[in-house]
């Protein structure tokens, strides 16, 4: 496959077969013109980005410059209509899809406990990691709410034990349920 860094969803930059992985990586991440030249699998190689402190596509825009409305808007609570909104911004600036996981769906909408997580592709869920989950969701004006979300290549945690086609219930966006009540 030949594309470009910036036309490429960020989670979905594959490992190259090689010996020597890791430099195979660097080498791809850092060709001129940000363009990538191998055949890729998709979310493969975001822990080895991560491995070799290579930077993720939108590290130094988001770095410079996050989206400062997000910063605590999750503070009291979410729908899913703000799930939709926040993530979908995210999602527009970074290409990073992240979705949330409600324990139900009924009547009323999705509801009970929930978790943020990471789409890496084809249905597959990484934890929220880093800083963005508490970004979003402590008060601002809060000492420990942190200043920045951090990088996005620190976003993508452990994997978790279903993937998104497991899931009876979801809103088309960024919104999906373990149960569906209804």
């Amino acid at each position: 496959m030949v594309g470009t860094a910036s036309g490429l969803n960020p989670f979905e930059f594959g490992i190259a077969a090689s010996k020597d992985l890791a430099k195979t990586v660097q080498e791809l991440v850092h060709q001129p013109g940000g363009r990538v030249l191998c055949d890729v699998e998709p979310g493969d190689n975001l822990e080895t980005l991560a491995a070799i402190g290579a930077d993720h596509p939108c590290d130094r825009r988001w770095s410079d410059a996050p989206v400062p409305e997000l910063r605590g808007c999750m503070d009291d609570g979410y729908t899913a209509e703000d799930v939709n909104r926040v993530f979908g911004q995210i999602h527009h600036d970074c290409g990073i899809t992240l979705v949330c996981v409600w324990d139900y769906y009924d009547a009323y909408g999705p509801g009970g406990n929930s978790q943020f997580h990471v789409d890496v592709g084809t249905g597959t869920l990484r934890e929220l990691a880093g800083e963005l989950c508490r970004w979003l969701n402590e008060n601002p004006h809060s000492p420990a709410s942190p200043p920045h979300p951090g990088a996005p290549s620190t976003w993508a945690g452990d994997l978790v034990e279903f993937c998104l086609d497991d899931l009876p219930w979801h809103d088309g966006r960024h919104n999906y349920a373990v149960r569906h009540d209804i």
